[in-house]
């Protein structure tokens, strides 16, 4: 397999001196489509060279913005008819805590759709998060600290 190009621009956090808490939005122009169709490519790669593995991913945490920012998009409806709520994510994170992640692809390899699942999981529509969920900060793994800040850098907080 090819080896994986790092992005060109790195994406730095910055820590917030008051709360001490890292802020991970990148300070780089945005990705014109071009870059984004190429780091596209770059993120399927290293997505399957982590699906992969055998051995679950160590659990970075979640990206404190981008969980309450999930959290809130989600609606009555969610609950109703597939049974996600805010209870059930909290459970889903403390499964990840506990189990390690596992990157899966969808069965449309090539549009860039794959999620983390916590490593025992079998529900890949309910137990699923997008990398951008998770913390760069406390990724221990290399390779999923840079699957998270590349998705982090194609979908800014708040796109």
């Amino acid at each position: 397999m090819p080896e994986i190009p790092k992005p060109e621009a790195p994406v730095t956090p910055l820590e917030n001196p008051t709360s001490r808490v890292v802020d991970e939005a990148p300070r780089i122009a945005p990705l014109t489509k071009e870059d984004k169709e190429q780091r596209k490519a770059q993120c399927i790669a290293l997505a399957e060279k982590l699906e992969a593995r055998k051995e679950a991913i160590p659990f970075p945490g979640v990206d404190e913005k981008r969980f309450a920012a999930l959290l809130a998009d989600l609606t009555p409806e969610d609950a109703e008819f597939t049974g996600i709520d805010e209870a059930f994510m909290h459970e889903l994170v403390k499964r990840f805590a506990q189990q390690g992640c596992r990157v899966l692809l969808t069965a449309h390899r090539k549009s860039g759709n794959f999620l983390v699942v916590p490593k025992d999981s079998t529900d890949i529509d309910k137990d699923s998060l997008r990398p951008k969920h998770f913390s760069a900060v406390g990724a221990t793994d290399p390779e999923f600290q840079l699957l998270i800040r590349m998705q982090q850098e194609m979908y800014p907080l708040g796109s």
